[in-house]
């Protein structure tokens, strides 16, 4: 089949990309709390099995496939197709299929998500479309507070063969995606989204600029070591992207020096405030600091690391 010709493009990232679609620069905003980034996102639980009886009625199911059909598709060409199933039977033969269907069978509602070769003009674009619907139905079903959990079927052939044999599909249809929808039972263990932003996957303006920000790093690490005899302390806090590191060097509870690395953040805005702190530190020759304004996570980082650091040195 032509649409398992070509790169093959992972439904996570697709769903990653959705995501910001979604949500703007939810992570470029430093000075946005917590509960600002796209709450729904975080909330979103993927359950495996052990869903509870509780039926998704036909409305819900209909909030589902708008959400799906409110997604972008690769040139606008709208097809893919979806097939909701609620039969149990078919439900259960579906999770007898090779490829650890085992949990579907517990669903009150799987969605299979087909790519229409007859239909499509670019089938290399199918998989990308299925990914973004997928992860529109998944936001929509976190918002009315149901768990879900998204599964491959293309390109395993046993998968494709398998769902094709009990849904009856015909030969221009290819099984792309399959997402499972319903409440958890009692005893069952979801898994809860997490914040997992990892800035050492984040090349801004490609690799030779990072290479110059990891240059500009290692200098710091040296301006860091270069730092005034005295007595030093270190502690670190959790930034908005990365961990933020302050090191002081105090002298009769005198702050004489000081070194804040915040190279994980944003530059123009986490970076640039851990600057004006480390000289607002120096200046006042204490632990105090006045926050900047527009950077908040950043500058709590760095006044929680400070507050382990006064507790270290004695200093009220």
């Amino acid at each position: 089949m032509k649409a398992r010709k070509g790169t093959r493009i992972l439904c996570i990232v697709m769903a990653v990309v959705f995501m910001f679609a979604m949500t703007g620069t939810a992570f470029a905003e430093e000075e946005e709390a917590d509960d600002d980034r796209a709450s729904i996102l975080y909330d979103r639980t993927t359950l495996h099995g052990d869903y509870d009886s509780t039926p998704i009625d036909d409305d819900t199911i209909e909030d589902l496939l708008n959400a799906a059909f409110s997604a972008p598709t690769g040139a606008n060409q709208r097809a893919i197709e979806f097939f909701p199933v609620t039969d149990s039977e078919i439900l259960q033969g579906i999770s007898e299929i090779s490829g650890n269907f085992s949990g579907v069978a517990s669903a009150p509602l799987a969605i299979v998500i087909c790519g229409d070769l007859d239909g499509t003009d670019f089938p290399e674009l199918l998989e990308m479309d299925s990914g973004l619907a997928a992860m529109a139905m998944i936001v929509q079903a976190t918002d009315l507070g149901i768990s879900s959990c998204v599964m491959s079927i293309s390109p395993q052939e046993e998968r494709i063969s398998g769902i094709t044999e009990q849904l009856s599909l015909t030969e221009n249809f290819l099984p792309i995606l399959l997402v499972t929808f319903g409440y958890p039972s009692e005893d069952a263990v979801t898994s809860a989204s997490v914040y997992n932003y990892d800035a050492s996957q984040v090349h801004y303006n490609g690799l030779e600029e990072d290479y110059e920000r990891q240059t500009e790093e290692e200098d710091a690490e040296d301006t860091t070591a270069e730092l005034a005899e005295g007595d030093t302390y270190s502690a670190s806090a959790e930034g908005i992207s990365s961990t933020v590191t302050v090191t002081v060097v105090m002298e009769d509870g005198i702050l004489i020096d000081c070194a804040i690395d915040a190279s994980g953040e944003t530059p123009d805005i986490g970076g640039a405030a851990a600057e004006e702190i480390q000289e607002q530190l120096i200046q006042n020759g204490s632990l105090e600091f006045d926050a900047v304004s527009g950077a908040t996570i950043t500058s709590d980082a760095i006044a929680s690391a400070l507050e382990v650091i006064a507790e270290e040195a004695g200093i009220e």
